[in-house]
């Protein structure tokens, strides 16, 4: 179950990156990414013996999601 999880959020990853590289700048999407990742961090962080890579992956996103919240307010 947990690999299907990792394929599941590796493939919204990846789709929002190739949306990004096209110019197609979708924020809401973006930020669902955001919230996911995170969470999937949060969960895995507790798991797995590399955790100075998620504590940075959690805090791109963390950023990231301020960023997208910001753009969307402002």
């Amino acid at each position: 179950m947990n690999r299907i999880i990792d394929w599941a959020v590796a493939t919204l990853f990846i789709l929002g990156l190739i949306l990004t590289l096209l110019g197609i700048n979708n924020t809401w999407f973006m930020i669902v990414v955001d919230v996911i990742g995170i969470a999937w961090v949060t969960f895995r962080y507790r798991e797995s013996s590399r955790r100075g890579i998620l504590l940075t992956l959690g805090i791109l996103l963390a950023l990231q999601l301020i960023l997208q919240v910001i753009e969307v307010v402002g």
